[in-house]
């Protein structure tokens, strides 16, 4: 045994037996600990979000951004159904709409996946965008006559006044909205959650709580304390003091999760962007 008067934080009034050398040895092993244990946390429960999203899983990044946003290959599987299943009925109730068509309504579910993305581009928009073109396609089509440039923009602009397509173009956008709408909120959801993860794998213990972790794990070990269950409430305050505003974000987070469930559980029935996406092509 020692005497201990060199040491800066496992402090006796006895012997002990440690130097000032290994305390702060120690002082290098708790950091290293906490942050290890932060990371491990933090993976898990990342790994736990996107495991329990049901299906959902990320598939790729998208760069003009601004955060990377994770969408989900069960949603881009049913967008590629319906834009296809659309394109084939189109095609054989209209097929002198050619290549038109294809483009148009690639264009409508193109603009559709950059909504949930987070794009800034309304339904409405890209839904009157889509009956623009596919009416200045069937008068084309019908007339077997080319237009100047001056005379397609007015036939485009006719179909609203026209009522050419009767209520099909508000049904579409009012089911649209609401379930593209669901979607985007629940991605965004999910990837706020992941960034929250994310910031405690920054976090970085200061000086204050390196001490407080040696005296927690390590300066028991002095005394030839070993393998004593530590007090509960000295390890809370410790833990506390070391994850600072961290731990002020543990009701929100109860909130986040709680609130996450019901987005999920909501979104059936005209929420369901799979179910209003799959009969889409009968509305148009």
């Amino acid at each position: 045994p020692l005497p201990g008067a060199d040491l800066q934080v496992c402090q006796t009034k006895g012997p002990t037996c440690c130097f000032k050398k290994m305390e702060e040895r120690y002082q290098v092993a708790a950091r290293s600990n906490m942050e290890l244990g932060l990371q491990v946390v933090s993976a898990q429960l990342k790994q736990l979000i996107i495991q329990n999203a049901a299906i959902f899983q990320v598939v790729a990044p998208y760069h003009h951004y601004k955060y990377w946003w994770y969408t989900a290959e069960a949603f881009d599987l049913v967008l590629r159904h319906g834009r296809n299943a659309t394109l084939a009925i189109l095609k054989s109730e209209f097929p002198g709409l050619g290549t038109g068509a294809k483009n148009s309504v690639g264009q409508l579910f193109m603009d559709m996946s950059l909504y949930i993305l987070g794009s800034d581009s309304s339904v409405d928009h890209m839904v009157s965008m889509l009956y623009d073109r596919l009416f200045l396609l069937m008068n084309r089509w019908l007339l077997g006559a080319s237009m100047s440039s001056v005379s397609e923009e007015c036939v485009r602009r006719a179909w609203k006044d026209s009522g050419a397509f009767g209520p099909y173009p508000k049904l579409v956008t009012a089911r649209l909205s609401r379930s593209l709408l669901a979607t985007r909120v629940f991605l965004q959801a999910l990837n706020l959650g992941i960034e929250v993860v994310n910031t405690t794998n920054h976090l970085r213990p200061n000086r204050d709580c390196s001490r407080a972790l040696v005296k927690l794990w390590y300066c028991p070990h002095c005394q030839g304390i070993l393998g004593q269950p530590v007090c509960k409430g000295f390890c809370h305050m410790v833990m506390h003091g070391c994850l600072g505003g961290v731990v002020e974000v543990q009701l929100h987070w109860k909130n986040y999760i709680e609130r996450l469930s019901k987005l999920a559980g909501a979104m059936r029935g005209e929420q369901d962007m799979e179910a209003v996406v799959l009969i889409l092509p009968s509305m148009i």
